[in-house]
């Protein structure tokens, strides 16, 4: 089984699994209940924000999913 860290940061990258990660992930999920309400309050962080960034700015989808993916990268660089 994948550890915690892995997980989360399975989680917050967004990026593409195969499907042999994204079973581990779920199997995870189902047992964790730290992890599950982790990717929980991600999402609901990540729909808020989408909302946000729509409302304020007037930005279409895709612009808010280019400057998500722009800000996780940047998170993900200074992680380094």
């Amino acid at each position: 089984m994948l550890p915690c860290k892995e997980i989360v940061r399975l989680i917050s990258s967004g990026e593409y699994l195969p499907l042999i990660k994204k079973a581990e992930l779920r199997m995870h999920l189902m047992m964790c209940k730290h992890c599950s309400r982790y990717s929980k309050h991600l999402l609901m962080l990540s729909d808020a924000f989408r909302k946000l960034f729509a409302a304020k700015t007037k930005m279409d989808q895709t612009q808010v999913e280019s400057l998500k993916k722009q800000v996780l990268e940047e998170i993900d660089r200074k992680k380094r």
